[in-house]
């Protein structure tokens, strides 16, 4: 405490970290159970302080090889604790990192502010120290409950771990300019001058990467509901399929049950044979033509034939579905909007008579 009025306490630091993993740890599903969590956390915290104040008298240009050192223990601490992945947890490291350096700019600030001479009592030092700390991760605790509701899971794509990242440099980089090179027209000359620019820089990093993250979870979300409102549009097509379905077997029962009838009275033997070609010409229009090789294919097509023989269409499949059988899971959504876009059009501009091939 007796250095560079300018240079954070690493101590400080290393709270700051700590808890800022801390913050975020707690939102997901822990890697291992309790007993072994919180003893595993504590350890983190001793060595992270541990790490920063050895540290501390190191050379200038080996400043930023230990602050990236100290974000690389920040990292393996949310993936001890954590059931994330390592791009999960390098979007959630950065994050967590440019909010203690926040906090720890802040608290450092105002304790400048009331005792630049570094000479406040014991107590009101850390009694500031655990006001400011205890504030602001209570109110990033509030807003990230906020902005990922009932969701454990994070999943980070390259893109996404690749923007925060470059944020995350622009800010450490920018708020830190003043402490790494001081003779720049970006570089602040006075004390109060270089606290402001690392308080209010680290500040905007922080609103940045939550309004980053927080479109990025409405952006999910979105995407979900969509995803869900397709399912349901589907499965209301089915039913309604079904119910076509199933209106028409039971017309063709009811007409087949007073064919039958008429059959019986009928003396003539031609008449009788002719009527029965009949019933077996319409019936076979009801049988499963649809054998491509591929059982999703032919479940579409059938359901299309139904929808085509309800309008009077007459429908002719050539198809080979068997290549289809190496595709992904998503290959009945392309098949789906083929048939759709083929025949949906037919009732209104076709007659009857009209032949449809695909």
């Amino acid at each position: 405490m007796k250095g560079n009025i300018l240079d954070i306490p690493r101590t400080y630091t290393g709270i700051a970290e700590w808890m800022a993993c801390m913050l975020y740890a707690i939102q997901f599903r822990p890697r291992m159970p309790m007993k072994w969590y919180i003893p595993s956390a504590g350890i983190a915290l001793v060595v992270q302080c541990l790490f920063l104040v050895v540290t501390d008298d190191c050379p200038l240009y080996l400043w930023i090889p230990c602050m990236i050192a100290a974000a690389g223990m920040m990292l393996g601490l949310l993936l001890l604790l954590c059931d994330l992945d390592f791009l999960s947890g390098a979007y959630t490291c950065v994050r967590a990192f440019v909010l203690a350096e926040f906090t720890a700019s802040l608290e450092w600030q105002i304790h400048c502010y009331l005792w630049p001479l570094n000479d406040g009592i014991w107590w009101q030092r850390y009694g500031l120290l655990v006001l400011v700390y205890g504030g602001i991760f209570l109110i990033m605790t509030l807003l990230e409950r906020r902005s990922s509701p009932q969701r454990n899971r994070l999943v980070i794509t390259g893109h996404e771990l690749l923007v925060v990242v470059i944020m995350g440099i622009c800010v450490f980089a920018t708020s830190n300019l003043s402490f790494y090179f001081k003779r720049t027209p970006f570089s602040g000359q006075y004390t109060s001058e270089i606290h402001n620019i690392r308080t209010f820089v680290d500040l905007c990093g922080v609103t940045m990467l939550y309004a980053y993250h927080l479109q990025r979870e409405q952006a999910l979300a979105r995407k979900e509901v969509g995803a869900m409102q397709r399912i349901l549009e589907n499965q209301y097509a089915q039913y309604r399929m079904s119910r076509d379905s199933i209106e028409m077997i039971n017309r063709k029962y009811h007409d087949l049950k007073h064919q039958i009838a008429a059959l019986r009275a009928e003396t003539d033997a031609d008449t009788r044979n002719q009527w029965l070609d009949e019933i077996e010409r319409d019936i076979s229009t009801y049988e499963a033509q649809n054998k491509t090789g591929n059982t999703v294919l032919d479940t579409l097509l059938t359901g299309k034939s139904l929808y085509c023989q309800k309008h009077g269409i007459d429908l002719t499949v050539v198809a080979n579905g068997r290549p289809l059988l190496r595709n992904s899971t998503t290959t009945p959504i392309p098949l789906w909007q083929i048939t759709t876009g083929s025949f949906t059009p037919c009732p209104s501009t076709c007659t009857p008579s009209t032949r449809c091939g695909a």
